[in-house]
Order: C-alpha cells, then sequence, then structure tokens
C-alpha cells in the first residue's frame, strides 16, 4: 500500500501486488476475475454487515 500512495508512476484506480506472486517487489498485477465477480462482492458485503451489525449505507452519504 505505501508504494501505490507515494509513487508518482502508479495508476489511478490500479491494482498492485508483488512482481513474483509472493515475492519481488511491488508492480501492478492482473485483478484476479474473482475479485471482479459483482455477485462475490455483494455477497461479501452483505456477510460484513450482517456479522458486525454495521451498515455500509451508514457511512456512505
Amino acid at each position: 500500500m505505501l508504494y501505490a500512495t507515494t509513487r508518482a508512476d502508479v495508476v489511478h484506480g490500479g491494482y498492485y501486488g508483488l512482481e513474483k506472486g509472493m515475492t519481488g517487489p511491488p508492480a501492478q498485477a492482473k485483478l484476479p476475475k474473482r475479485a471482479q465477480d459483482e455477485a462475490v462482492a455483494a455477497r461479501l458485503w452483505e456477510t460484513a454487515e450482517l456479522r458486525t451489525g454495521a451498515s455500509v449505507d451508514e457511512f456512505v452519504k
């Protein structure tokens, strides 16, 4: 995260990880297909809200 917030060459909205998967320097990476699945994202938010008792609507105005 420090890389993405301090480097001038990062792409807005880009996804960054380690260059060689689990090792190496930070680099722009491909966003996994599962991370782009809107149905999975909706289930994640719903589960998080149920377990924490907080709603994202409380924070987004």
